[in-house]
């Protein structure tokens, strides 16, 4: 049985990409969405554990709610509305190489739109790519 690392996420890029991570165990595993609601809540650990204990009951056992839940804890719609902002203001700066602008661009829209299909994301960051160029 794989299992993903115990979490201390403090803010939301760790947070992220904890979640993404402990979302591939269960398709390993073959977890159902309540075992999945479980092993999330015991692999939780600092902040995150109080934010789980904070969580009505109900909340705590239907996996998606937790998620849910848990995810407004670490990233505040403020925060993403500040990441969109980020995303569709950056442009290629003078010298700077077009990998890094690409890399760049990828964090970016995966903290703008973090409930965006990968697909999407993907779509959006080659059109702020080439808008970045335009600039």
């Amino acid at each position: 049985m794989l299992m993903p690392e115990s979490s201390k996420a403090l803010d939301s890029e760790e947070w992220d990409s904890w979640i993404s991570h402990f979302e591939d165990c269960p398709v390993i595993n073959g977890w159902s969405h309540e075992r999945k609601a479980q092993f999330l809540a015991v692999r939780i650990r600092g902040a995150a554990l109080l934010q789980l204990q904070g969580l009505a009951r109900g909340v705590r056992e239907n996996y998606a709610t937790l998620k849910g839940a848990l995810r407004e804890k670490f990233v505040p719609k403020e925060r993403v509305e500040l990441h969109k902002a980020e995303f569709h203001a950056r442009h290629h700066e003078q010298d700077e190489k077009l990998p890094h602008l690409t890399s760049s661009l990828r964090r970016l829209v995966s903290r703008a739109y973090p409930e965006a299909v990968p697909d999407l994301q993907d779509s959006l960051a080659k059109d702020q790519f080439i808008d970045a160029l335009e600039d």
